[in-house]
């Protein structure tokens, strides 16, 4: 897969960005907190041919059936996070480091009634004559339960900045650490995956409690726009009902976090 190279990829630049040996302050962050994913709009795509739209009680004449669906204020379920963070605060200017993020959580999606905004193309065949048809409707969508893989966010060398404060003898760098982390990043949804590319922000406090090891806390967020395949959606009203099954699916997936946890400083 493409995203094994770029995780490697990932790594060499990391290892060939930052000096080694005779620099110091490597750290290693274990963590771990929870989050929750907006609500948000999710775009719907799927083409039925004849013969499956017979199996849910079309008539034969119907050709391909396009339907193309928003489906309005999707919410996702609340979960846990935990990952580890490896990286290096310059010694030569020590408000800036470099760092490698990797984090897991469950995405799961709840049963639930949303709005849907969609719009159907279909081509009926009356007499040996074909007449395209397109409608648009607003009615009720049926999601249900919809858990993925575990999922994991790989962020590539993404930049960090500090703000020693409280500094000290004991403590050089600052004993009170505010921070600033930001870069690009990978989201993977399955265990053979394809990843799509966003955007991982964060900020925290960290507080120095020895010389080798600090306690902290962190505020961060993610944006992706993924696009995948699984599940099914039901439509109903009208007087019909219709079950899409593996439609694709395109949302932009908005997360917040809030995670705590101990920084080892080598």
């Amino acid at each position: 897969m493409w995203a094994r190279g770029a995780l490697g990829c990932m790594l060499w630049m990391f290892l060939h960005l930052v000096p080694g040996t005779g620099w110091a302050e490597w750290f290693l962050d274990v963590y771990g907190g929870g989050g929750f994913i907006d609500s948000n709009d999710v775009s719907v795509k799927k083409s039925l041919n004849p013969s499956e739209l017979e199996k849910i009680g079309f008539p034969s004449n119907f050709g391909t059936l396009r339907l193309r669906a928003t489906l309005r204020d999707v919410r996702a379920n609340d979960f846990a996070t935990g990952g580890l963070r490896f990286g290096y605060w310059l010694e030569s200017v020590p408000y800036v480091g470099f760092a490698l993020d990797a984090f897991l959580f469950d995405l799961s999606v709840p049963r639930q009634t949303v709005i849907v905004d969609a719009n159907a193309s279909l081509d009926v065949t009356i007499e040996d004559e074909t007449f395209p048809l397109e409608e648009g409707i607003r009615l009720p969508g049926r999601l249900p339960a919809v858990s993925f893989p575990t999922t994991a966010i790989t962020s590539s060398p993404s930049v960090m900045l500090r703000w020693p404060t409280l500094v000290s003898a004991d403590f050089p760098k600052g004993r009170l650490q505010p921070y600033f982390t930001v870069g690009p990043a990978l989201l993977f949804t399955d265990t053979d995956p394809e990843a799509s590319l966003g955007v991982k922000v964060g900020t925290g406090l960290a507080w120095q409690v020895h010389r080798h090891f600090a306690l902290f806390v962190e505020y961060r967020f993610t944006h992706f726009n993924p696009e995948v395949e699984t599940g099914s959606v039901t439509l109903f009203g009208f007087g019909f009902r219709v079950r899409i099954r593996d439609p694709k699916i395109e949302t932009d997936l908005n997360t917040h976090y809030v995670t705590a946890g101990i920084s080892f400083r080598f």
